[in-house]
């Protein structure tokens, strides 16, 4: 990217990946997030990382203050000590802001993709892209969105906001995680999919109108 991204936009995927390492919280510590509302709305569980097929299950809660967090639907482990010791950190917690995108809006970005591509962004990373859509190239720059969906990927660089493309592994960096990651969630598969967008764009396969992209003129207020 070619600024340090002050800003977390995080597709489900990554939300999920990164619970299951216990790496959510120091995400929300190192950045400011910004979930797009459906995707805060479509979280329901995180697969635990060492027991196969064992599921904790969130809930979106929100906060005095505007911001919301994931409350995890049942006691964290070692709470409770008779001992005194301190109760595990909750794998679930860290403070976000919840952002829903205007409806008119929202469905303008899925009419400018080009019909190849809109099939493959779900409703989450559309909300996504639309947020990245809406702001001006400066804001962009300190704006990190994280998505291991292919889809979502090739959308950002449609819009001409491939600068904002991050992997997981790229944003853990920054909270000293280094543990191996599916190869999803590496730099090497955004990069891939980088390139191929760049190709979609060159061919003429990224936008519906090659024009479309700026006809908004709302913006998304620049946060500091």
């Amino acid at each position: 990217m070619s600024a340090k991204p002050r800003l977390l936009l995080p597709d489900t995927n990554v939300i999920i990946e990164a619970m299951r390492r216990e790496r959510w919280v120091q995400l929300c510590a190192a950045y400011e997030v910004v979930v797009p509302s459906i995707i805060a709305n479509e979280m329901d569980f995180f697969p635990d990382l060492t027991t196969p097929g064992k599921r904790h299950h969130v809930t979106l809660a929100p906060l005095t203050h505007g911001k919301h967090n994931f409350v995890l639907n049942e006691p964290a482990s070692g709470a409770g000590a008779a001992g005194g010791a301190a109760p595990a950190p909750d794998p679930a917690g860290g403070e976000f802001l919840v952002w829903a995108a205007p409806v008119a809006e929202f469905n303008a970005t899925k009419a400018l993709l080009h019909p190849d591509l809109r099939e493959r962004v779900d409703e989450g990373e559309q909300e996504a892209v639309t947020y990245l859509r809406l702001l001006d190239d400066e804001a962009s720059a300190g704006v990190a969105f994280a998505t291991a969906d292919v889809g979502g990927i090739l959308a950002t660089v449609a819009f001409d906001r491939t600068h904002c493309a991050v992997s997981l592994e790229s944003i853990l960096r920054k909270c000293g995680y280094s543990a191996a990651l599916a190869n999803e969630f590496r730099d090497s598969h955004v990069h891939a999919c980088v390139r191929d967008g760049q190709i979609r764009v060159a061919q003429g396969r990224a936008l519906a109108d090659t024009t479309a992209a700026a006809i908004s003129q709302a913006r998304v207020p620049r946060r500091r």
